[in-house]
């Protein structure tokens, strides 16, 4: 199947705004849960401060690659119909590959 540039830009965007968004809200919500959690448990603003300073780049990667799965799926959900529809419009218009054809 031959995707046009166009269409891989188009599947791109669709993944990089919806991790974007995605990775914030959920970076802020669970920031927010545990600085209030902390808070709420007794540990003063600079404890909270040190703690999400220690370990924000593991919070920030495992929060990154959870946005970057629900983009995707969500990305494949909008995408999927029109490439599978070009697909088979490809399919219509050539001519069956033999297995020589399948790997050049």
């Amino acid at each position: 199947m031959q995707i046009s540039w166009k269409q891989t830009f188009a599947v791109w965007w669709s993944l990089f705004w919806r991790s974007t968004v995605l990775a914030f809200v959920v970076g802020c919500v669970i920031g927010g849960i545990i600085g209030i959690g902390l808070s709420a448990k007794g540990y003063s603003p600079n404890e909270v401060q040190e703690l999400i300073e220690r370990y924000k780049l593991l919070l920030g990667y495992a929060i990154g690659v959870i946005a970057s799965i629900a983009a995707v799926k969500l990305a494949i959900q909008k995408h999927l119909p029109s490439l599978a529809a070009a697909a088979e419009a490809q399919a219509g218009a050539a001519p069956p590959a033999t297995d020589g054809d399948r790997f050049a």
